[in-house]
């Protein structure tokens, strides 16, 4: 549970911040996906159903997703493969048709391609004001021992 909000077995909550949830997801044989998750003000965390659905969809695909953010119905995602880029806005579109209500109106931005060495965010090449930002340091993005 995150507060009261279910979450699958497989899930494993590592830091329930202010700005944003950090999650470990699992990507490979004794390797998680750490992952954040960036609420806006109105804290939907119907988000969490989109980045699960993606997981259960496609696991190669949700393994390079390293943040996911709704802000004003719109969902952003930052991804780390720039060789699955192009196949990974469909696939988020995808698992938020499939974890949303019929009536809501999300709508899926152009993914993030992160900047990342050896599996991991390098955070000195995000923009100044990006909302990975929002996530502390200490807390590696990407490919994790589990």
């Amino acid at each position: 549970m995150l507060g009261s909000y279910p979450i699958p077995a497989y899930a494993r909550v590592v830091a329930w911040l202010r700005d944003a949830i950090v999650l470990d997801l699992p990507s490979a044989e004794k390797l998680a996906t750490r992952t954040a998750i960036i609420p806006d003000a109105d804290a939907d965390m119907r988000i969490l159903d989109v980045l699960f659905a993606a997981h259960a969809q496609n696991r190669h695909i949700r393994a390079n997703i390293i943040g996911i953010a709704e802000t004003k119905g719109r969902i952003t995602f930052w991804y780390g493969d720039p060789l699955t880029l192009d196949k990974s806005r469909q696939h988020v579109s995808n698992a938020a048709y499939a974890a949303l209500f019929p009536l809501d109106k999300w709508q899926v931005n152009e993914p993030i391609l992160a900047p990342m060495r050896d599996g991991v965010l390098v955070r000195d090449k995000l923009q100044p004001a990006d909302l990975l930002r929002t996530v502390p340091e200490r807390f590696s993005l990407g490919l994790v021992k589990s």
